[in-house]
């Protein structure tokens, strides 16, 4: 995946990021047709990528616990916050101003 974020704001241990429309769209391709909607793993995905920028040098190990809860569609503004505390990092992904996810990320 290229760059997710349209923009990122990081200062110290935390980060926020707004997903880029565009890429939220051709994350939709193929899945759900007529009824287009993000897959989880993409959710998590977009979670590590803000993680790993948030906690750099150190890259995300392992997911310790993840939930979704709600759908999250192409059109919906997402954002994404990161906060570090040792070798965890505990996100969050928002859609459209609704929690859509969470998870406590590993680092290696």
């Amino acid at each position: 995946m290229s760059d997710p974020f349209a923009r990122i704001a990081i200062e110290g241990d935390t980060g926020r990021g707004l997903v880029r429309p565009e890429l939220a769209v051709q994350l939709t391709a193929g899945h759900f047709p007529g009824d287009p909607f993000l897959p989880g793993a993409y959710l998590v995905e977009l979670m590590a990528a803000l993680a790993e920028r948030v906690a750099a040098p150190a890259r995300v190990r392992s997911i310790v616990r993840c939930a979704f809860a709600r759908r999250v569609r192409p059109d919906a503004e997402i954002v994404v916050t990161a906060r570090a505390a040792g070798v965890l990092v505990e996100t969050r992904l928002e859609a459209g101003g609704e929690p859509a996810a969470h998870a406590t990320l590993r680092l290696a």
